[in-house]
């Protein structure tokens, strides 16, 4: 029977439940001597009446507890009272690694980043002695800041003995001590010889991580079947389809680590979780990854908002191309409903949507709201074709109509990609009488033909023939000029179309307005918002990635205006800066805007 709030066991008092499952039940408690909430796991009464497999579980929960590192779930305590047996851990804000993958693959960059913080923790395991034998996604934890945490050390061990008449039962999900001859781990996940019941090693877990990464990038997992029994067959002969069978677009490097992973014979694999990350780590191009820091407060919570597309809002779109279906629909937002005098509007890249910016929204001091234009929703009703124009137009209403009653002392607008570009038009343009914005950060804005890669070849795809679509995809990254650039194009692709799918009519048609001002104009158009914007707003901070392309736009820009003085009177050379050592997607990095955000809000 669940334990009721309020409840004590020892120093803990129960809050709410969290969970519950074979392995017992999960609460928030309260822990009154440190004065903070924890997670705490009720074992279940079947397991207090095997003195054996509480003292191995004590054992387990110790070495757990000895293993400190940011990428393994903190063991605090373990203790009984009320004949209860529990042990606490630390408390994670998010959700686990089976349900991020839900919605389908990650994109390359973060399940690479994924990967190597898991590496990392079972590296950390492995050099301590510590065989984690039961990973799996469920025991993989995506904290709200991006940290992923290896969860149930030592418990996957605790189970009931193998008997015949639930030998079939246990196939599903099976976790048994480490005893030899017996199975220990989760059909679909174990390595061959955790199938075959043989002792196992730090090797085993390499090979279970290996089929995590696959189905991370793959979508699906590694060792299928109709049955129990067709999937431990499958991991004993089976090879699965490889990923650049499944998603041409990743780099064979990367399928390569994954193969060599999940090789049958275990001398056959990466010998260490060691070379596993230097394997991984050379492949990203970057530095190990490190989590990202925790945030004293608690993660704000976010609220999903509408704004209604009234007949009044309608009424200033362009009446020739007007699509009534829009008349009463809305326009969706994400509200951090933070308590503060500065608000700060995010808007999205080309097809992106206001998800991007959630760890921002959840850690942020200001008051955030992120916007996702009209038809690129994640499960939009209907995608209507809008013109760059209208689109700026429903921006601003929703300004005007939901922004501007919060009663902001300051606002301050971000953009990433071609948002950025979207809210520099829309400045140029004029806000509104009433609306006023005190700030503007870009990240990665247009800088000229050749920097907009990703909305040049999304301009250049068909809008309605599924068959031509697939065709410029095959063909998308042959103007690439650098692997940079063809991996955020990637990127790009795989979160876009995995969401509009052939339905890209009203993406297409928008990029082309995005391309159009910059073909054939160089740097000019970019150097004409910037006089634009930052002549209209008091402070503003262009902010690029430090891509080959993007410095030697930033270095000729700096010229001309050394030359020419181009950029105008409000230029301040603090306000074009390339981010050290980030690619695209990185100046979402939670850390990166803040800094910016906060240099930004300060500046006067």
């Amino acid at each position: 029977m669940p334990l009721a709030p309020g409840a004590r066991l020892g120093p803990y008092e129960i809050k709410s439940l969290i969970g519950s499952g074979g392995m017992g039940e999960v609460y928030r408690a309260h822990d009154s001597r440190l004065d903070r909430d924890v997670a705490l796991k009720v074992l279940p009464s079947a397991f207090s009446s095997d003195r054996d497999r509480l003292r191995r579980f004590e054992q387990e929960a110790r070495a757990a507890a000895a293993l400190n590192h940011p990428n393994i779930l903190a063991v605090y305590d373990i203790g009984t009272a009320d004949n209860e047996h529990y042990v606490v851990s630390e408390l994670l804000q998010g959700r686990t690694l089976r349900d991020t993958l839900s919605s389908g693959c990650l994109h390359p960059r973060k399940a690479i980043d994924f990967a190597i913080q898991i590496a990392h923790g079972l590296a950390a395991a492995h050099d301590a002695g510590v065989v984690h034998r039961d990973l799996k996604p469920e025991n993989l934890f995506v904290t709200h800041d991006g940290r992923v945490k290896i969860l149930d050390f030592g418990l996957a061990k605790l189970v009931e003995p193998v008997s015949a008449r639930t030998t079939h039962a246990l196939l599903a999900t099976r976790q048994v001590d480490t005893v030899p001859g017996l199975v220990v781990g989760t059909v679909g996940y174990m390595s061959p010889e955790q199938v075959r019941g043989r002792p196992v090693d730090h090797r085993s877990d390499i090979f279970t991580f290996g089929a995590i990464l696959y189905e991370m990038l793959g979508g699906e997992r590694a060792f299928t079947g109709a049955s129990p029994a067709d999937v431990i067959s499958a991991v004993l002969n089976g090879e699965p389809a490889a990923l650049i069978a499944i998603s041409p677009m990743l780099p064979a490097a990367l399928d390569q680590i994954v193969q060599h992973c999940l090789e049958k014979d275990p001398g056959a694999r990466f010998q260490s979780t060691g070379d596993l990350v230097f394997a991984l780590v050379a492949l990203s191009g970057a530095a190990p990854a490190q989590p990202a820091p925790r945030h004293a407060a608690a993660p704000n919570t976010l609220i999903d908002r509408e704004f209604r597309l009234s007949e009044t809002v309608c009424r200033r779109l362009d009446r020739a191309s007007l699509d009534a279906r829009i008349i009463g629909d809305e326009l969706h937002y994400l509200d951090n409903g933070v308590q503060s005098d500065i608000v700060v509007c995010y808007l999205h890249g080309m097809g992106l949507d206001a998800r991007d910016f959630e760890p921002m929204l959840r850690s942020s001091r200001y008051r955030g709201l992120a916007v996702t234009m009209y038809g690129f929703e994640p499960h939009a009703r209907r995608r209507l074709r809008l013109s760059l124009v209208d689109h700026a137009t429903i921006l601003r209403e929703w300004l005007r109509s939901a922004v501007l009653p919060l009663g902001a002392a300051r606002l301050v607008l971000v953009g990433f990609s071609a948002g950025a570009d979207v809210w520099m038009q829309l400045i140029a343009a004029g806000l509104d009488a009433a609306v006023h914005a005190d700030g503007l950060l870009t990240l990665d804005c247009n800088l000229s033909y050749d920097t907009s890669f990703v909305s040049r070849v999304i301009a250049k795809l068909p809008s309605d023939n599924p068959g031509e679509l697939l065709a410029g995809l095959r063909t998308f990254g042959e103007d690439a000029r650098s692997l940079g650039e063809w991996l955020n194009t990637h990127d790009y692709l795989v979160k876009v179309f995995r969401k509009f799918q052939s339905d890209v009519g009203a993406l297409t048609s928008v990029a082309r307005e995005v391309v159009r001002p910059f073909d054939g104009t160089g740097l000019a158009t970019f150097i004409e918002r910037y006089k634009i914007t930052s002549g209209l707003v008091p402070n503003v901070r262009f902010v690029f990635s430090d891509l080959d392309a993007n410095r030697r736009a930033v270095a000729e820009v700096h010229l001309l205006n050394l030359d020419t003085g181009a950029l105008g009177d409000a230029y301040r050379e603090d306000t074009i800066v390339i981010e050290p050592d980030a690619d695209h997607f990185d100046l979402l990095d939670v850390d990166r805007l803040t800094r910016h955000l906060d240099a930004l809000v300060s500046a006067r």
